[in-house]
């Protein structure tokens, strides 16, 4: 009976799940030789795969650039995520892509493999790469955005808010130009006093 029960509740949130992604998702069109994969942002990036990128390029010169950090609680996730038959993160690299847009969807090491200090490394090494390299594929290294889900959020708002883990990659914090933090896991967001109109940014950063 339990064997039932479950089985049940596997289909109908894989059912779910089907349908949350035929509503909500639709399929952004690019060439395939605009997109280039597992690409190694550190030297051991050969040997350990979550030190790879992938780099979702526009036409034309100049652009700018927009490093996505997956979610997952930390302990899971990876670049690659595929939901509901649905090609996540790589379909947001996609749609910038297409309106004139570079991005980085990066993988990151997981807990409890390593802490959230190497996390946050590999998170600054991610970018510390794609501002020494994007040039080459014709992307502006003084116009990168720092974005993720979740605890890529969270990941995500820490090496633009901090500069030290930026500072030791040796660039400056001042060439994160936005951060775009969805759904960020460990941000205050139950405090009313960051909505306020004419709240001050020192209030962000102490986050």
């Amino acid at each position: 009976m339990s064997f039932v029960l479950v089985s049940f509740l596997f289909i109908g949130c894989a059912s779910i799940q089907r349908v949350g992604i035929a509503l909500f998702y639709k399929e952004a069109a690019l060439p395939k030789a605009q997109v280039i994969r597992d690409l190694p942002y550190v030297a051991d990036g050969v040997s350990e795969p979550k030190h790879r990128l992938d780099l979702i390029l526009p036409k034309g010169t100049n652009w700018p650039v927009l490093i996505f950090v997956h979610g997952g609680n930390w302990n899971s996730g990876d670049k690659n995520l595929r939901a509901g038959g649905a090609d996540v993160y790589g379909n947001i690299g996609r749609f910038f892509a297409a309106r004139g847009m570079g991005v980085a969807v990066i993988n990151y090491r997981l807990q409890p493999k390593v802490s959230w200090r190497e996390q946050v490394a590999d998170v600054a090494q991610a970018t510390a790469w794609v501002h020494s390299h994007i040039g080459k594929y014709g992307g502006d290294p003084r116009n990168i955005f720092l974005s993720g889900h979740s605890a890529g959020a969270q990941l995500a708002s820490y090496v633009a808010l901090n500069p030290e883990p930026l500072t030791k990659e040796g660039i400056s914090e001042t060439m994160i130009r936005g951060v775009i933090s969805v759904s960020g896991a460990g941000l205050d967001l139950t405090n009313e006093k960051p909505h306020q109109p004419g709240e001050k940014m020192t209030y962000y950063e102490q986050r």
